[in-house]
């Protein structure tokens, strides 16, 4: 995909999101950190499972997350982490409630290196953003 149309399913995932209700794996329900909720995420999109994704996600960002929205998000992003990253924290930001977890992705496709912006408020994921 290219990088307008990364752009745009990112917009789209910003402003879209359905909540499939699906049951979290107990081990995901003791996921703390921010790297290791991260983690699921992206098994989430790899597997195109709403649930997964949004796990850990405010109630604001599960009702933005759509079917259509995870679809493109799986079939763009998700091929790329099937194929393996690795992620590394480059730092984090304080505003106001929300701590922003800052991570660089790099594909071992060989694809663009990815910005990820993880924003957590009172433990819950409340957006992420790629960039």
């Amino acid at each position: 995909m290219n990088r307008p149309g990364l752009l745009a399913l990112i917009a789209g995932l910003c402003l879209s999101l359905f909540f499939l209700p699906t049951q979290p794996a107990q081990a995901e329900e003791s996921v703390t950190t921010p790297e290791a909720v991260l983690k699921v995420m992206f098994s989430g999109v790899e597997q195109g499972d709403i649930g997964k994704f949004t796990y850990k996600a405010e109630p604001e960002l599960k009702a933005r997350v759509t079917k259509e929205v995870m679809i493109r998000l799986s079939g763009s992003l998700g091929v790329k982490l099937k194929q393996g990253y690795t992620m590394t924290n480059i730092g984090q930001l304080r505003q106001d409630t929300v701590i922003t977890h800052l991570y660089k992705v790099e594909f071992k496709n060989g694809a663009d290196d990815m910005l990820v912006r993880l924003a957590i408020r009172g433990g819950n994921v409340a957006g992420i953003f790629f960039e």
